[in-house]
């Protein structure tokens, strides 16, 4: 039994348009399923042109936002928080929406705490999803 479809990637949001006719098709052929967008919210622009087709994100939050450097180091690029606050914003407007943190072995216990707070204050009280780390094959 499926019970919602999940559009993740790579970065779905990258495809703009192309992104958006999938979820027109998606909904016309199973518009009895939620639909939900995994994404790491970078692109906001994107996220809220679909926003009205979707049921939620899940919206990766991969350290505490408020902690620039932090973030930027993880992600290896410069960190927009104004875009990413836009993100969370339209995330949390939606009834399926939850965040996730991997639990990255460089992430103390401090630093998820920050997330949550940082959560708790505007993730509109979607829920917060903490997925374990898996060191990669080699």
């Amino acid at each position: 039994m499926i019970d919602m479809l999940i559009i993740s990637g790579g970065e779905p949001t990258i495809h703009g348009d192309s992104l958006l006719e999938l979820i027109k098709i998606l909904r016309i052929r199973r518009g009895d399923l939620p639909i939900r967008v995994d994404t790491n919210g970078s692109l906001p622009k994107v996220m809220k042109i679909i926003a009205d087709y979707i049921d939620g994100f899940a919206l990766d939050v991969k350290a505490p936002p408020l902690r620039r450097e932090m973030y930027e180091r993880i992600i290896r690029r410069e960190f927009d928080l104004e875009s990413f606050m836009e993100a969370v914003e339209i995330a949390s407007g939606l009834p399926y929406t939850i965040f996730r943190t991997v639990r990255y072995p460089w992430l103390r216990e401090e630093d998820i705490g920050e997330i949550r707070e940082f959560l708790s204050r505007y993730g509109g009280g979607k829920p917060h999803i903490i997925n374990p780390y898996f060191e990669p094959e080699h």
